[in-house]
């Protein structure tokens, strides 16, 4: 990540614009800390975010018991 002054930003803004178009995340400081951050743009579409959530979701370890029965057994105590 390239870090800016607040100064270089704003004399080169549509350069800085451009690096994180590109994919480059592009920090700008007015010299002691990072005051803004420029990231690259999220392509996904909401339809393909969904997708991946699903699949992440089912990709994922099942429960071998559901909630209910999880809450019963931890308050009456059984530890296994």
């Amino acid at each position: 990540m390239r870090t800016y002054s607040i100064a270089e930003a704003s004399e080169q803004l549509p350069q800085l614009i451009a690096e994180a178009e590109r994919g480059e995340e592009v920090a700008i400081s007015d010299g002691a800390r990072v005051v803004a951050l420029l990231h690259p743009p999220n392509r996904e579409t909401e339809a393909e975010f969904f997708a991946r959530v699903r699949a992440e979701t089912l990709a994922g370890p099942s429960l071998s018991e559901n909630a209910v029965d999880l809450v019963r057994r931890m308050r009456d105590g059984d530890p296994s």
